[in-house]
């Protein structure tokens, strides 16, 4: 006997224009498993984005956010009522710039992130106006969105310094 698997199947019954009724079935046990597949792809990606201690963002060739992690919300200090609804980058970029200053700096990433920056480009670190201190990188994907990565880099940043310092002082 040949082995039988099991399907999902979507019946639809429809008048006849002559009398009667007629069936269609469609064998939709593909889809399901794709959808079911696709579900658990997307909670992975998700999973693992906000297991990140670094900040990630992808904001589409629109300016819209497309995506970020927990660390984002965190380290702008975001609620998700602020990213609800795909915000284009300017209005994020003024609620930071209100709460941490530096407007220039959020303009150039602005420009960058809606002109698709044609490489991988490290900013460097930038201070806020906590004293906080970022490194910035932005990297376009295929399909024009780019990604923007901050972490924070204070602690390093500021054991650089005393190690820095004492060096000299030892000279």
């Amino acid at each position: 006997f040949p082995t039988r698997r099991s399907s999902d199947l979507r019946v639809v019954a429809q008048p006849h224009p002559f009398g009667g009724l007629t069936f269609l079935y469609e064998d939709i046990t593909e889809k399901i498993a794709l959808e079911s597949s696709y579900n658990t792809l997307i909670k992975v990606q998700s999973a693992t984005l906000d297991t990140l201690s670094e900040a990630v963002a992808v904001f589409g060739p629109d300016g819209r956010l497309k995506l970020y992690n927990a660390a984002f919300l965190k380290i702008w200090e975001l609620s998700k009522k602020d990213v609800d609804g795909e915000p284009h980058i300017r209005t994020i970029a003024a609620a930071c710039a209100e709460r941490f200053g530096d407007e220039a700096v959020w303009e150039r990433l602005i420009q960058s992130v809606v002109s698709g920056a044609p490489s991988r480009r490290d900013w460097g670190e930038i201070e806020r106006n906590d004293r906080t201190i970022l490194s910035l990188t932005l990297s376009p994907l295929p399909d024009g969105a780019t990604l923007v990565t901050v972490a924070d880099v204070t602690d390093r940043f500021r054991i650089e310094n005393a190690l820095r310092e004492r060096n000299e002082a030892l000279e």
